[in-house]
């Protein structure tokens, strides 16, 4: 293996670890921004939808996270 591979796998190495990184603080925020519209809302309603807007949350922020990644991939 030359040195010129051993640095192509770094950077695509230290890539991948932006981009999960980059992920996971785009899922918690994204959890965290729809918990709080929800709890915003949930006020004026009741506690039911709160409970509704966290499994929302939690089923978007992903594909969310994931459609960053693959557009952030595509560049």
């Amino acid at each position: 293996m030359s040195g010129g591979r051993r640095i192509g796998v770094l950077i695509n190495v230290i890539k991948n670890l932006i981009l999960f990184v980059l992920f996971c603080v785009g899922y918690y925020m994204s959890v965290n921004l729809v918990v709080l519209l929800i709890t915003v809302f949930s006020n004026k309603i009741n506690s039911g939808s709160w409970v509704i807007g966290m499994i929302l949350g939690m089923i978007a922020a992903p594909i969310l996270s994931i459609l960053t990644v693959i557009k952030l991939n595509k560049r």
